[in-house]
């Protein structure tokens, strides 16, 4: 067994992880993958995945059930050889034994010594000797052992083990030996003992072939099982990796993503179903968004969308809040309009409202409606912004210019061109949902929104009116340039008021609308 210890020890010694415990054998791989990745660069998984999981679970569970069979065979199989290999030599000790007795107790010194020689002539038998009943030797021939016990109180044999040299010219080996000793009866007196030694150096190589094969046999199941574990586990989890990429999917907004029509007929397939029935409605629902924002300012948009779980609740009605409106009015557009056909009008209006639309976009406002020939912006609500007023007129300003540079270029196309009027203005105004329970619009209303409405009446083309108190309370004079208009009596205003003509930007931000500008006009053709 010391020999079967060794072989397996030398096994251990080669492949160490398979004398691991199995989670440290677990961070042994991780370990080395790890390694393995940092010195290719390739990128090591966050996680680790269901299929290794139960692939290295099934593996596991195979690999403990092989080795615990092939253990078991092996100790089967090499004791079995011991045993063999142990009574063979008991039995030709004990013949042995029979056919000295009587030359022994003839004092035939010469026959025993022919019988021993004749044993020695057996391959597997290197040594035999004879010792008298108080164990001195007799005779002997061939290997003799000096670790030899002889059996005591009536034992049947006694056994030992050594080892012998083998000489060559060019080598010198030694071999395991195995020594049995009996006893040599006459009646139930003890007459003297034979031992026979044998070349066990067979046996040995018999047991250790045995072990290499059963661990041979036990790798290549192993193998076998743990791929085979593999794919059944990445089969297995072939439906939990589609889920997986559906969410990922869904998560960044990809909601057409839907698995194929053939579907598992248990719990996954129930869920994927559910998966597609969820795309498709999320689908549907950014659809939905998408079209209502085209409808209302997307601020607006977004503010209504935070209120779906709470929408029976929206109540009528809204808040006083500083905020800030133009009204951008093309100009004689009634008779422009009677001279044209109803398509062309719609062409017309639409391509300068969707460059002011991106105009507002970019100075932080949203259109608050379109009004026939006429855009309300505002500034300050329902997104809060400190620079509401200035950003007011900025956005007036930047429309104008945008709307020249663009005519320059429609005239050199002989086509239609317009221009327009704006009237701004700052203060206190109702902000809210206005309008029905079944039929609602936010907007801003107030006497400082109707102010603006009538200051972009009494413009000329290209100009932006403003009022003069707006001017002072706003402290508006170190990043806009006017000139005074004129001092109007307006409808619905008691006492005249001193408008004001904005003439030009003087803060940084006019140098970015110019750019943003120069990027618009590029790509009309």
């Amino acid at each position: 067994m010391s020999f079967v210890r060794k072989d397996v020890d030398m096994f251990l010694q080669r492949y160490p992880i398979l004398a691991m415990e199995p989670l440290d054998a677990l961070r042994h791989v991780f370990m080395v993958i790890r390694k393995t990745a940092a010195y290719t660069k390739a990128k090591v998984p966050e996680f680790v995945p269901i299929a290794f999981k139960l692939a290295f679970a099934f593996s596991l569970i195979i690999t403990l059930g092989l080795i615990s069979l092939g253990s078991l065979i092996g100790l089967n199989q090499t004791n079995l050889l011991e045993n063999q290999a142990t009574h063979f030599g008991i039995v030709l000790a004990e013949q042995a034994a029979q056919s000295i007795k009587e030359p022994l107790l003839a004092d035939d010194t010469l026959g025993i010594k022919s019988i021993i020689k004749k044993l020695t002539e057996e391959e597997s038998i290197v040594g035999s000797s004879v010792y008298t009943d108080e164990q001195h030797p007799i005779a002997s021939t061939g290997f003799r052992s000096a670790n030899i016990t002889f059996p005591k109180n009536g034992k049947r044999y006694s056994q030992s083990k050594d080892t012998f040299g083998v000489f060559h010219i060019v080598e010198s080996n030694y071999r395991p030996v195995i020594s049995f000793t009996v006893p040599i009866t006459h009646g139930q007196l003890i007459v003297g003992y034979t031992s026979l030694s044998f070349d066990h150096s067979m046996l040995e190589m018999a047991k250790t072939n045995t072990i290499y094969a059963v661990v041979t046999i036990t790798l290549l199941t192993l193998i076998t099982g743990i791929i085979g574990s593999y794919y059944m586990s990445k089969r297995i989890t072939k439906p939990l990796n589609e889920l997986m990429k559906a969410t990922r999917a869904i998560t960044q907004g990809s909601f057409d993503y839907q698995f194929s029509d053939d579907r598992r007929s248990d719990e996954l397939g129930i869920l994927m179903e559910a998966m597609n029935n969820m795309g498709t409605d999320l689908l549907r629902k950014e659809k939905v968004e998408s079209v209502f924002s085209r409808y209302v300012s997307p601020q607006v948009a977004s503010q209504a969308l935070k209120d779906l779980d709470e929408l029976d609740t929206v109540e009528l009605g809204g808040q006083h809040v500083m905020a800030s409106v133009f009204f951008a009015d093309i100009v004689n557009f009634t008779s422009l309009s009677e001279n044209l056909e109803p398509q062309k009008v719609s062409e017309l209006l639409n391509f300068y409202f969707s460059k002011i639309a991106d105009a507002v976009l970019f100075c932080g406002g949203h259109i608050d409606k379109f009004m026939g020939d006429c855009a309300m912006v505002l500034f300050g609500v329902p997104n809060k912004n400190e620079q509401h007023a200035f950003r007011n007129i900025a956005c007036a300003w930047m429309i104008l210019r945008l709307v020249e540079a663009l005519n320059e270029k429609r005239k050199a196309a002989n086509e239609l061109t317009v221009e327009f009027r704006i009237g701004a203005n700052t203060g206190m105004m109702l902000a809210g949902n206005m309008g029905s329970h079944d039929r609602m619009d936010y907007t801003v209303v107030g006497d400082e929104v109707n102010f603006a409405s009538r200051l972009s009446h009494i413009g000329d083309p290209g100009e932006i009116i403003i009022a003069n108190d707006m001017f002072n309370e706003q402290k508006l004079s170190d990043k806009i340039l006017t000139e005074s208009k004129a001092t109007v009596q307006l409808r619905g205003k008691k006492m005249p008021v001193s408008a004001l003509s904005v003439l030009d930007l003087s803060t940084p931000f006019k140098a970015e609308i110019l750019n943003e500008i120069l990027l618009m006009t590029e790509t009309y053709k």
